[in-house]
């Protein structure tokens, strides 16, 4: 895995490279992804926060999301009045959003605070029921044979 990070939680210490043991304590190192970017060592309640997402499965991933979509919540607001072309998109987004939400891949600004860490893994099983739904309500508007609408039921399939 290039460019991976991999983390020692007892000494804190970040490694671009696999290790199966900490040079500097001797404890087993994590896998936490390629877009990790560590607090310092002296915030403990970042790395409690940090802690208690990678025990949950996040890592920090390519092709992560955030919580938030502009389009998506346009499209919850007001369904019916939107064109093909961001149906589409909504549809590979919610999709997209589905599969990141199930495989625990983070983005964005990371909780600096055990509370608000827990409260984004709350978020994260709130939304991938959301996602799910309305990949199935677009899908019902452009018709189930449409390749795209295809491509996101069958990636949504592969995770079930």
């Amino acid at each position: 895995m290039a460019n991976s990070k991999w983390v020692c939680f007892d000494c804190r210490s970040t490694y671009n490279r696999e290790h199966r043991m900490c040079p500097t304590c001797g404890e087993d190192v994590k896998f936490v992804g390629q877009y990790f970017k560590p607090p310092k060592k002296s915030n403990d309640k970042e790395w409690q926060a940090i802690k208690i997402l990678h025990d949950a499965g996040i890592r920090y991933q390519h092709g992560a999301v955030d919580l938030q979509s502009s389009l998506l919540d346009t499209y919850l607001e007001n369904p019916d009045h939107l064109t093909e072309k961001e149906l589409l998109t909504i549809i590979r987004t919610a999709s997209f959003y589905y599969r990141a939400y199930t495989l625990k891949w983070m983005a964005g600004e990371r909780p600096r605070h055990p509370r608000s860490a827990q409260a984004y893994l709350e978020k994260i099983e709130a939304r991938k029921p959301l996602m799910l739904g309305i990949v199935q309500s677009v899908a019902d508007k452009l018709g189930r044979d449409h390749p795209v609408v295809q491509q996101a039921l069958a990636d949504i399939q592969e995770l079930q």
